[in-house]
């Protein structure tokens, strides 16, 4: 994908979830830098002329360092406004996905700096919304860090509940993870094809009983839905 491309891939995020400060990089608001400006450029509809845009912010061809400079330092800006949607729309999943994701990067940053209490006490709240939606890469994070804090602070009883609780965190993920690999080996010979080849309902019949068992050993959405897909 190219530079252009991620760009504006960001700008469409961010015109849809971003907050006010984020958006108003692409108003006329916003003071006239050589930032701003190409972020307006990003957002106004028209031609895509780089050589045009290039000239007249930073009086150079688009292959000049400064420029490119400048478009690698707005493509930074916008990946970090990610941490500052506001989702409000489409599924619940969404919402929880996004939300889970932003606790399990802020716990691990407040244990790294330090702020290891404070990290702990956000994880209830978190690991409930993460078992609620299936999010099992985030609970197993989560229990991870919870079981090094009962290792640090000598809590034995703890100590057991959450090793049992990543071993079976982990158990699942490994379910879910053989079985969307089977899916997929299987997806992939599917693209651009009018029809199902012969290869497909082998790989298919081969990963039916493996996709059966571990669906019958753990019959969540995520498991069920790889599983579905093979059947």
């Amino acid at each position: 994908m190219n530079s252009f491309r991620q760009l504006s891939e960001l700008r469409r995020i961010i015109n849809i979830f971003g907050n006010k400060t984020s958006n108003s990089l692409f108003g006329f608001t916003s003071k006239n830098t050589q930032l701003s400006l190409l972020a307006r450029k990003i957002a106004a509809p028209g031609d895509r002329n780089q050589r045009e845009w290039a000239m007249e912010i930073c009086g150079t061809d688009p292959h000049h360092q400064t420029y490119l400079r400048l478009r690698s330092q707005l493509k930074r800006r916008l990946l970090g406004y990610l941490f500052h949607l506001d989702i409000r729309t489409g599924s619940e999943f969404r919402k929880a996905f996004y939300r889970s994701a932003k606790d399990v990067f802020c716990i691990r940053m407040l244990v790294m700096l330090g702020a290891r209490s404070l990290a702990i006490w956000l994880i209830p709240l978190a690991i409930e919304r993460a078992r609620k939606f299936e999010l099992t890469q985030d609970q197993i994070e989560l229990l991870l860090l919870l079981r090094q804090n009962a290792t640090l602070n000598g809590y034995r009883t703890k100590l057991v509940e959450y090793a049992n609780d990543l071993d079976e965190a982990v158990k699942l993920r490994a379910a879910e993870m053989k079985v969307q690999a089977m899916s997929d080996e299987i997806n992939v010979e599917l693209v651009a094809k009018e029809e199902v080849s012969a290869k497909v309902k082998e790989l298919a019949q081969t990963a039916r009983p493996e996709a059966t068992t571990l669906f019958s050993q753990f019959p969540t959405f995520n498991v069920g839905l790889s599983y579905y897909r093979i059947a």
